[in-house]
């Protein structure tokens, strides 16, 4: 009773709906009938009113066409003749029902109910399967719908992944990937080209909401990528609420330039023309789904310059040119005889598009070579085709069973069940199926495995016209994207130019060294904060200090070993030490080569030669030693430094001890004896000179052998790795008190003989140089000790070294070059004698006639008035400067100053004080002085 009362309540539904008024169909008779559900008119109150684009007559004309290919064909169901019957949905969910229950039979029949309770008419003949419907929203609607029935369904449109759920749609079958792999596609495209911040407007259906739950889904194996506003859309949605949506996305568009439109085709013109209309363009970056723009006829025409530049995922086609001849003269007909004049809905599109074009999206694309690719057209002949395959598997085992023969053969009585026949249309669509070549698709692949990417853009012509250019393909199997082409024309061009992608983001990425602090509750929304100099960042968000021997890199992503320091050659300390250093090497080398020169000249001799010639080498040492500090240290450079630094100065000052104590001697004798003071001859000197060096290199060759050098990595601080020879303190200690105690006795000396006459002032350049040296050293000796670094050090080493040969220079040797060149030599001997009467000229002149048997008796007289005068005048002098009374003082002839007092040769070399006789003794050039 119940089940009776059930049918009869379905049969009289069936039977309202098959007996609905204006139920426009195309059709055509067959032997099996393949079912059709495709969208002619827009959605809307009233279902015949608007007609959609061009292309749903493509693929419209394309079932009929692909039906009749197959009429026409030999080799597949040879004497069965298909035939179609296809109705509009009007892009509605209700109106697709309503036209899917026109393909159901009887509900008697298929609900096992009494046949007394409803009869089939009998010139009613059911459907094997249908095609269609378009949008996910419809499909399933009609998938659940034919799934109680067992009646197959194929989309060539639809990629929602409820589809895929076997249990709620076991009939269901599709041309496309899912809507699944359409986000992977579109996350792929955020992350290739470095979008982190999107917003989405999305259809109010299945298809519109299951792509935003994917995408958020798919958030989870993306880094860094967020979506900011989300809006549902549907045919109800108020205009001012999309006016207050879209400016609120247009109002974050300095940093958040993208948007995705999951929409159908509908909703889609709707947003463009509400972002037209607030002037969005140039300023937002439209990433477009399949569900719209499949070609450019869907976008209605005054929303295209809007669209332009738009990024849009596309389903795999291929172009059919035989379709596109078939079209095309469709169109153009102007009589009845064509079989498309059972197409009720054909002469409404030629009325338009021929006769006055009234659509929105223009006439253009009417008869555009190449059309059938981007129209879907593969899709649906392929489907047609999968069911005739699949039909054809069927009657080829229907004839093996019953005549045991191949086709043809009676099939009247074969009956197709529609479990039996979606075995048959899984098993054709498998690789290995033999009619898998038969395919439109040139690969034979129904079940395409791959997304399609094309952007927008203007056509190259004369015309303003619009074209999809491909850019890349998504393999959604291998997770990788391709982009094919590099000059994208962007709708939003980026910073470096037309080609280039705009940034997308709510947050700027973070300089190095800074991390990401979070605002809120968005991922993609943060502040930066820097990290200490020494850390790096970890993920973005975490501050790690490096040990103390490394630091960041140039990213602070990751800690590398810290580079030793030292001073380059080409850093600008080693330039500007090298440049003076230079100088002074060349100073150094004028001066040898002005006292080699010159080495006769009384003043030359007179400066003890020979220590004056290991000075000039101690320099030399000094400014030469400058260039070891520069460049990566060495076993061999550290030996040069450490040997060679205290060396220097002690060819520098133990001459100058030397030279100073011999002349203290031999003053302090003078006044106290007429003995002939000891080691005062040149080569005596030399010795004494010599002896000072080697105690220092003793000292530096022990130390070596104790400590051998070597270079050193020093961490002064953290992150600073300083590379070094390994200079031992307690060697420097021990070498600088040296060299110090050298100095300290130059400058005892120095003081001790501050009261020699002034024509004497050989002692007087000694002072200034050797207190001029203290000064440097007080400086020199803290700085080196207690300034931080070795580079540091080095430098300080360095400008002592370039500061102590200078200051030798400048008041040993300088001074007596300048008199050699530009003081004459009577000057010289005059300026003791009448500068200042009383005292001895720094050259120690005294104006005594030739020595030796050959002076004249004549000019002796006077020469030796001249000698008492000078001497007696001198010898006050000494006895003042010395604060002491007259006294008697005995100068014997043996008191050779002849390196002390620059006396011509040929001239009697002595001194005497007092009233003095001079007396010719052995020797021509010693006379001996007496008297008191």
């Amino acid at each position: 009773m119940f089940a009776c009362f059930f049918t009869v309540i379905v049969s009289t539904f069936l039977t309202v709906a098959r007996t609905q008024a204006a139920v426009d169909v195309y059709e055509e008779t067959g032997d099996y009938i393949i079912g059709g559900l495709l969208p002619v008119f827009e959605e809307g109150a009233r279902c015949n009113f608007s007609l959609r684009e061009l292309e749903t007559l493509h693929r419209l004309e394309a079932m009929a066409w692909a039906v009749r290919g197959i009429n026409n064909r030999s080799d597949i169901l040879p004497g069965i003749r298909l035939g179609f019957r296809i109705y509009d949905t009007c892009s509605y969910e209700p109106t697709t029902v309503a036209r899917a229950t026109l393909f159901v039979p009887d509900a008697s029949i298929n609900l096992g109910a009494p046949a007394s309770c409803n009869d089939p008419p009998e010139d009613w003949k059911p459907v094997i399967g249908v095609v269609g419907a378009e949008m996910s929203s419809t499909t399933k609607a009609a998938a659940q719908l034919f799934g109680v029935y067992k009646i197959p369904l194929i989309s060539f449109f639809a990629t929602t992944e409820e589809l895929s759920d076997s249990n709620r749609y076991p009939y269901f079958l599709r041309m496309i990937p899912t809507d699944d792999q359409q986000v992977k596609a579109i996350i792929a495209l955020m992350e290739y080209f470095e979008f982190h911040y999107v917003s989405i407007i999305y259809s109010g259906d299945s298809y519109g909401r299951n792509a935003l739950n994917n995408f958020r889904n798919n958030l989870a194996y993306s880094s860094n990528l967020c979506i900011g506003v989300e809006f549902e859309i549907s045919t109800f949605t108020l205009e001012f609420v999309l006016d207050i949506v879209v400016q609120s996305i247009i109002d974050q568009a300095d940093t958040a330039k993208v948007l995705i439109m999951f929409t159908q085709t509908n909703h889609a013109n709707r947003i463009l023309a509400i972002m037209t209309k607030l002037g969005a363009q140039g300023k937002l970056q439209i990433i477009g789904s399949d569900g719209w723009g499949m070609s450019i006829g869907e976008i209605k025409l005054g929303n295209r310059e809007m669209a332009r530049g738009a990024i849009k995922t596309q389903l795999p086609d291929e172009e059919v040119p035989e379709f596109e001849d078939y079209f095309q003269t469709l169109l153009r007909a102007s009589n009845n005889s064509l079989p498309g004049h059972k197409n009720p809905w054909l002469w409404r599109y030629v009325l338009r598009y021929q006769l006055h074009c009234f659509f929105e999206e223009g006439c253009d694309t009417a008869y555009g070579k190449g059309f059938s690719e981007s129209s879907g057209v593969s899709r649906v002949i392929d489907a047609v085709k999968t069911y005739a395959y699949a039909l054809d598997e069927m009657v080829i085992e229907y004839c093996l069973k019953t005549t045991n023969s191949s086709p043809p053969c009676n099939v009247s009585e074969m009956i197709v069940e529609g479990d039996t026949l979606f075995t048959h249309m899984k098993s054709v669509i498998e690789p290995e199926s033999p009619y898998r070549s038969m395919f439109t698709h040139a690969s034979g692949q129904v079940m395409q495995e791959q997304y399609e990417l094309e952007v927008i853009k203007l056509k190259d012509s004369p015309k303003k016209e619009f074209e999809l250019k491909r850019i890349g393909v998504y393999k959604y199997k291998e997770r990788n994207l391709t982009i094919t082409e590099p000059n994208i024309p962007w709708g939003v061009p980026g910073d470096a130019g037309e080609y280039s992608p705009p940034p997308s983001y709510c947050s700027r990425p973070c300089e190095p060294g800074f991390i990401r602090t979070g605002i809120g509750s968005r991922e993609c929304c943060w502040e930066c904060t820097p990290c200490a100099v020494r850390d790096v960042v970890v993920n973005e968000t975490v501050c790690i200090t490096c040990e103390n021997r490394e630091n960041p890199d140039d990213a602070r992503l990751n800690c590398e070993a810290a580079k030793p320091l030292y001073i380059h050659w080409e850093d600008p300390v080693a330039i500007v030490l090298m440049v003076v250093t230079s100088l002074g090497i060349l100073s150094t080398g004028l001066a040898f080569f002005g006292y080699f020169r010159n080495n006769k000249h009384p003043l030359i001799k007179a400066s003890s030669r020979e220590l004056s010639y290991i000075m000039l080498l101690g320099v030399l040492l000094c400014y030469g030693l400058v260039f070891s500090f520069f460049g990566q240290p060495s076993v061999a450079t550290c030996y040069v430094i450490r040997i060679g630094f205290m060396l220097g100065f002690t060819f520098t000052y133990a001459p100058l001890l030397t030279r100073a104590n011999r002349i203290y001697r031999i003053f302090r004798a003078g006044k106290r004896s007429t003995k002939r003071p000891s080691f005062i001859s040149p080569w005596s000197q030399v010795i004494i000179a010599s002896g000072f060096i080697v105690i220092q290199l003793v000292i530096s060759i022990t130390w070596q052998i104790n400590d051998p050098p070597a270079p050193v990595e020093k961490v002064p601080t953290a992150g600073s790795v300083e590379l070094m020879c390994n200079i031992n303190t307690n060697e420097m200690i021990m070498s600088l008190s040296y060299n110090v105690i050298l100095v300290l006795l130059c400058s005892v000396h120095a003081f001790m003989t501050r009261k020699v006459p002034n024509n004497y002032n050989e002692s007087r350049f000694i002072s200034m140089s050797v207190y001029t040296t203290m000064v440097i050293w007080l400086a020199f000796i803290p700085c080196f000790f207690l300034l931080p670094g070795a580079v540091v050090q080095l430098v300080v080493m360095a400008v002592a070294l370039i500061i102590s040969g200078s200051i030798t220079l400048a008041f040993m040797f300088f001074p007596k070059l300048y008199a050699v060149h530009f003081v004459s030599e009577d000057n010289v001997h005059a300026a003791g004698t009448y500068r200042d009467p009383g005292s001895i000229t720094d050259a120690g002149n005294i104006g005594v006639g030739g020595g030796g048997s050959g002076g004249s008796s004549g000019s002796s007289k006077k020469k030796l008035a001249a000698l008492r005068f000078d001497l007696n005048s001198t010898a006050r002098s000494l006895m003042r400067s010395s604060s002491v009374a007259p006294t008697t003082v005995n100068l014997n002839s043996q008191i050779d100053l002849r390196d002390d007092l620059a006396v011509p040769e040929g001239k009697t070399r002595q001194r005497c004080f007092q009233s003095l006789t001079p007396i010719q003794t052995g020797d021509q050039n010693d006379i001996s002085c007496t008297g008191t």
